[in-house]
């Protein structure tokens, strides 16, 4: 698979470009992924999209409700929650279900798990890991068989 490449002021220093690949032209599916934060502040909600739609570009990230959400990503679990993570299961049967927290997972995610998520990660987590589960997919039962 063949990518071009472009020039691109970011990262300039002096007289140095940085040389970024850039894929194929062509449609290509992008994932869809509801972020769910426990804050009532929606403005950090909208800038927290807004950021993460520019590192990721291949995922359509959201902050409601669509038919179409493949994932779902609860961002700063708090205690208690698990209710909520029940609620967007129920919502989202197909949906693979991520939540972070800060602090050792060992001491909260078996909660969560029970709760209806598929994977369970301490906060932060670099970008390149995060990439790699929000793409992952959940096999259903009824699609295994």
């Amino acid at each position: 698979m063949s990518e071009e490449l472009r020039e691109t002021g970011a990262g300039e220093r002096l007289a140095d470009r940085v040389l970024v690949p850039v894929p194929a032209p062509g449609p290509r599916p992008r994932i869809v992924c509801r972020l769910t934060t426990l804050h009532p502040e929606r403005g950090l909600s909208r800038a927290v999209l807004q950021h993460l739609s520019e590192e990721m570009p291949d995922i359509a990230f959201c902050l409601g409700h669509r038919p179409d959400v493949e994932v779902i990503w609860m961002l700063g679990f708090r205690h208690g929650a698990e209710p909520v993570i029940r609620a967007l299961r129920a919502e989202h049967p197909r949906a693979l279900v991520l939540v972070t927290m800060r602090g050792p997972v060992e001491r909260w995610g078996h909660e969560v798990l029970a709760a209806g998520a598929d994977h369970v990660c301490g906060w932060p987590l670099p970008y390149e890991r995060l990439g790699e589960l929000l793409h992952r997919r959940v096999a259903h039962p009824a699609e295994a068989g």
